[in-house]
């Protein structure tokens, strides 16, 4: 029983500590463009520690460890209660999140600065879907498919600003290489 409080013990640790960490880490997102009131989906380190409590619950109620099974419900039921919220107000989605992020880090990748605008477009794909290409400032681009409902909030957050596609300017900045070029030949 001593083995199995202690395996258990040592779990809600390495839980914690995760949890710490992750409010610690700096928010590698922090060039995203979000409007004032808007915030950021946080980590979903309640998780990790939800997970741990859990099988700390198991654990407990398998040796009859009434105040540690009490103690780990407890932790548990506050893990769910988060992602059970309807309080999304203000939230931005974190799939938007995450390729806002990729876009930016691609743009900083290729010599775009902190909090430079880069050149993009976006093409419908079929009904249900959306192309924005991104072209940094050294001519390279990347491109993300989205839902069309997401195109302007990716567009914000990633600092893109969205050409018309007949606009010469951008495209004439692209930059492709001979690895493309033979891709786009090989596509018939």
């Amino acid at each position: 029983m001593l083995a199995i409080a202690t395996l258990v013990l040592i779990g809600w640790v390495f839980a914690a500590a995760d949890a710490i960490i992750w409010r610690a880490v700096p928010d590698l997102d922090d060039d995203l463009a979000l409007p004032a009131g808007v915030r950021a989906p946080g980590p979903p380190w309640g998780l990790v520690v939800g997970t741990a409590a859990a099988l700390g619950l198991v654990a407990a109620v398998a040796v009859l460890a009434l105040p540690l099974a009490g103690l780990a419900a407890a932790i548990l039921a506050g893990t769910l209660a988060g992602p059970l919220r309807r309080d999304v107000d203000g939230a931005v989605s974190p799939a938007a999140v995450a390729v806002a992020a990729r876009l930016r880090r691609f743009a900083h990748a290729h010599g775009t600065g902190r909090g430079q605008p880069v050149d993009g477009y976006a093409t419908p794909v079929g009904n249900s879907g959306a192309r924005l290409i991104v072209v940094a400032s050294d001519g390279t681009w990347a491109d993300a498919m989205l839902r069309p409902d997401q195109v302007a909030t990716v567009a914000a957050l990633a600092r893109v600003t969205l050409r018309d596609a007949a606009d010469v300017g951008t495209g004439q900045r692209l930059r492709t290489g001979a690895r493309l070029w033979d891709r786009m030949t090989g596509s018939t």
